[in-house]
């Protein structure tokens, strides 16, 4: 006990150390599984790059609020029972993410959308998981950081 003490109170703490102190391979593994099915859904449209056709040129996702509940629905298929506010809400509480940003898409004006970045959703997703070392394995990563997102 008294060797236990020790360790911790000469322990330098920093958010990264301390997130990092008791995150182990298996409890990432097993908060993944239980992330709520939008997040997941996010996670892996993300990582598949199935929003490819809605980044912009400036790294950022403009996806539609209904484009977003369609591809949802087509997620869940017959698994898993499809509630729009369970996407929308999912997404505010955990991500801060919200489609209330208007914007011009595909030539019809004023529509409530989603706008992010993968660089955002990978942050927040960090504070869920309490993981400072969590990353989305994306392709927009890698183009960042050449300089072309699009």
């Amino acid at each position: 006990m008294a060797g236990a003490f020790q360790y911790f109170s000469n322990r330098k703490y920093s958010e990264a150390n301390v997130m990092r102190a008791y995150t182990t391979k298996a409890k990432l593994e097993m908060i993944k599984r239980s992330i709520p099915h939008p997040l997941r859904f996010l996670i892996e449209a993300l990582e598949d790059n199935l929003f490819k056709e809605f980044a912009t040129k400036d790294c950022e996702y403009v996806i539609a609020s209904t484009e977003m509940q369609y591809r949802y629905k087509d997620y869940c298929g017959s698994d898993v029972k499809f509630h729009r506010s369970a996407l929308a809400n999912s997404f505010k509480i955990n991500l801060n993410l919200e489609a209330n940003k208007r914007r011009t898409i595909n030539g019809k004006a004023n529509r409530r959308a989603y706008v992010f970045t993968s660089a955002m959703v990978e942050q927040a997703l960090r504070k869920y998981l309490k993981s400072a070392t969590y990353s989305l394995n994306t392709v927009e990563a890698s183009m960042e950081t050449e300089g072309a997102c699009v």
